[in-house]
């Protein structure tokens, strides 16, 4: 399965830890890159490593074919519904969760 992170997933495990959310969010992360160790997930990504317009991580997302676009961003995650309904108007399939979310899915 193709998933995208998003660059604040990758940099999560180097934040202040001390908070249950982050630490939450940083083993759901470490999990992920198992799993890609594993071939179960192939992490797709863009060039874009600097904190430009999120909407250039979705486009990346989309025009990688991910399936996820996996974000620790709540700004993205409040908007996730209406990201998707927009997507799918134009033909695509993208489903926007929280990392530790979609660990859980994966899992069940």
């Amino acid at each position: 399965m193709r998933i995208y992170l998003d660059t604040n997933v990758w940099c999560r495990p180097y934040d202040d830890l001390s908070q249950k959310r982050i630490e939450d969010e940083s083993f759901a992360f470490e999990k992920i890159k198992n799993y890609t160790n594993d071939k179960i997930f192939e992490i797709i990504g863009s060039d874009i490593l600097t904190n430009l317009i999120d909407c250039y991580h979705i486009c990346s997302a989309i025009v990688g074919k991910a399936k996820y676009f996996i974000t620790c961003d709540d700004k993205i995650i409040k908007k996730s519904d209406k990201i998707q309904s927009f997507v799918c108007k134009k033909n695509y399939e993208l489903v926007i969760l929280n990392v530790i979310n979609f660990l859980q899915e994966y899992e069940r």
